[in-house]
Parts: structure tokens; C-alpha cells; sequence
């Protein structure tokens, strides 16, 4: 990666998000859509910057206000995240961010839009 990906400038404007597109990948599967990552963020908040590029991909791409929890784990296994913790994992400690309903298997997660939205926003410019 170069100095300027490397510090997520990359010669943008200040303030400029970069294409969703150019990171996420979208593959059609028999339940539906299962979108994963072409580049996986880095650092200590590694796994929630990437769930949260995930929520915001389903949500700017697909449409998708909720995922169910299993569609977030495959997607960041589909990106190359080997992930083994349980998406609940993943999120404690970040609850004002994310929104959780449901049970075991059925839960899915979504976005607080108040703060959420600019979190997934300055994930996807570290990346670049």
C-alpha cells in the first residue's frame, strides 16, 4: 500500500467518503445477497469497522436497514476475515452504534443512524 493509502488521504478532499463500490463486493447466493469486503480494515477495531462497512454496504447497496448477524459473519469470512468470534462479540461495547433485535439465530443487527454512519464513513477513508 502506498504512503497516501496508508493514512487514508490518498490525495481526496478533506471530508471526501470513497466509493463504496471499490471495496464491496456483491454475489448473488440463494437466500438472498451476501456482500463481503475487497479490502479489510486495519487496527485495533479491526472486526467493528469492518462489520460496520458491512451494515453500511447492505444498507447503500442492497437497501438492507437490518442483516441478520449469520449474513455479517459470512461476509467477513467472505472477505478473508477469519473471524471466530459470534457478531454479539464483535459489537459489545459498541451498542450506541449498533441496533440489535431478535434472538440466537434470528437476531439482526443494524445502524443507530445518529453516530453510526459517520464511524462506517471514517472506516472507509482509513482504508484508502
Amino acid at each position: 500500500m502506498s504512503a497516501a493509502g496508508a493514512n487514508g488521504s490518498a490525495g481526496r478532499p478533506e471530508g471526501v467518503v470513497p466509493d463504496l463500490n471499490a471495496i464491496s463486493h456483491d454475489s448473488s447466493v440463494l437466500t438472498g445477497t451476501l456482500i463481503s469486503l475487497n479490502a479489510l480494515p486495519q487496527g485495533e477495531d479491526a472486526h467493528f469497522d469492518a462489520v460496520s462497512l458491512l451494515l453500511y454496504a447492505h444498507d447503500q447497496l442492497a437497501g438492507q436497514k437490518t442483516v441478520m448477524g449469520a449474513a455479517i459473519i459470512n461476509g467477513l469470512r467472505q472477505s478473508g476475515n477469519a473471524v471466530r468470534l459470534h457478531i454479539a462479540r464483535i459489537v459489545a461495547g459498541y451498542e450506541s452504534l449498533v441496533t440489535k433485535a431478535g434472538v440466537k439465530r434470528g437476531t439482526r443487527y443494524g445502524p443507530d443512524k445518529s453516530r453510526w454512519r459517520a464511524h462506517a464513513e471514517e472506516a472507509l477513508r482509513r482504508i484508502f
